[in-house]
């Protein structure tokens, strides 16, 4: 990787909670940054243009997905295709949502389960701040390895963030 830091585009302040505990690490020494676009068509056109303007920065979008996943991510593949290779930049969807990642996390999916049993709301936002709360307690740390086994999606998504970022990191 050269110097630009691999660029995350999300939909919403939720996602952006989330996918900054993911991949906390990677956030905290520089190498990545996650953006929030408010809407999934704000977060592909952020990806494209970065993928036009600045043609060494890989590039990912991670989506919301209730629909048909290939129907959802062709015309975004199409789109991203025209403006740089595929090996710079990787679309994730999430089914049906983000906290689909994060509850396949064994240590967070049991702070959430006892949250919820004593009554904490289940909503998308309110696990998100709860993910956060729970990151940034000191031996916390989201497994992505265990969630690459669980999950199809986030495991291409995490091969891509590793591929991009594992030059500097052994260098």
């Amino acid at each position: 990787m050269n110097g630009n830091p691999l660029r995350m585009f999300v939909e919403n302040r939720a996602e952006e909670l989330m996918a900054n505990g993911i991949f906390a690490d990677h956030v905290r020494d520089g190498r990545l940054v996650v953006r929030m676009c408010w809407t999934s068509s704000s977060a592909i056109s952020f990806a494209e243009l970065i993928l036009l303007r600045e043609a060494a920065t890989p590039t990912s979008v991670i989506l919301n997905c209730t629909s048909d996943p290939e129907e959802l991510r062709t015309p975004i593949e199409r789109i991203l295709s025209r403006a740089g290779s595929k090996e710079r930049w990787h679309v994730a969807l999430a089914i049906p949502d983000m906290t689909t990642w994060l509850l396949a996390e064994p240590k967070f999916a049991e702070s959430e389960t006892e949250a919820r049993a004593k009554g904490s709301p289940a909503t998308k936002a309110d696990v998100a701040v709860r993910f956060k709360e729970w990151a940034q307690q000191p031996g916390n740390h989201f497994n992505r390895d265990e969630v690459s086994r669980k999950n199809e999606e986030f495991e291409a998504l995490n091969r891509f963030v590793e591929q991009h970022l594992s030059a500097p990191a052994s260098a």
